[in-house]
């Protein structure tokens, strides 16, 4: 959410909402900032990546840029010791002891995943092994990341299969950006697209699509798109009537 009230935010011309769309922004952050995780603090430059990338021309895009690069420099090298700063710190160290150890796990269950193209089945590891199937070899193993649980429950053949569903979506939302005609349209296709992608990005380090809350905005996101595209389709339609009534 701190992605789409972000692009919202850049795009929006009113200045008493733009005005509105910072402060949330800026709430949501803090709210990111002091949640304990440090997945979240690649979110937000990943979402404005892909942003910057359909969006590189516009002027107000390469403002974004210039300050989320100083943001993140300030982040990682600013000399200044605060719990929260030095644990959003080490979401970019290589050395820290929890990354290293679900390193170590992912080398050792790939044999596992490499014998089983299909996977142990749906909800077969970590704490969903031990509830639903507490004699089976995967239960109580910590996936820690949503890549590695779609393959140990659904394989690598799942895998690939899901990851192919996400790169569609993000195509789709990148395609009907550029198709549609309507601005106000093309503002919430783009933000949503990107904050997908930010979601995605996460599937590296925690199981973020899936459990619920992050399902409902997973699935809605899905039909955002669809219907976006389909009022902007109308929109074109009621312009292209205008002309010709306009022409007559």
């Amino acid at each position: 959410m701190a992605v789409i009230a972000t692009i919202l935010a850049m795009t929006e011309k009113e200045k008493k909402k733009r005005n509105r769309l910072i402060l949330i922004a800026f709430i949501l952050f803090l709210g990111m900032s002091y949640s304990g995780t440090r997945t979240t603090t690649i979110m937000l430059p990943a979402g404005i990546a892909l942003y910057v990338l359909a969006t590189l021309k516009n002027k107000a895009t390469l403002v974004t840029v210039f300050v989320t690069f100083m943001a993140v420099l300030f982040i990682i090298f600013a000399p200044i010791d605060n719990p929260t700063i030095n644990r959003m710190r080490t979401t970019f160290d290589s050395k820290d002891e929890s990354l290293n150890v679900r390193t170590e796990n992912r080398k050792r269950i790939q044999p596992y995943i490499y014998s089983h193209p299909i996977g142990g089945g749906v909800a077969a590891s970590g704490v969903e092994g031990m509830r639903f199937n507490p004699s089976h070899e995967l239960a109580g193993f910590p996936p820690d990341s949503g890549l590695l649980k779609l393959a140990l429950d659904m394989g690598w053949i799942g895998l690939v299969l899901t990851l192919l569903l996400y790169l569609m979506m993000l195509y789709q939302g990148i395609y009907f950006y550029f198709k549609m005609r309507n601005v106000e349209y093309k503002r919430y296709t783009i933000a949503i697209t990107a904050a997908f992608f930010a979601v995605v990005i996460t599937l590296y380090a925690q199981v973020s699509i899936g459990p619920i809350p992050n399902v409902f905005f997973y699935y809605a996101m899905m039909g955002l798109f669809k219907r976006l595209m389909e009022f902007d389709e109308k929109y074109q339609q009621n312009l292209l009537e205008q002309k010709e009534l306009n022409y007559i």
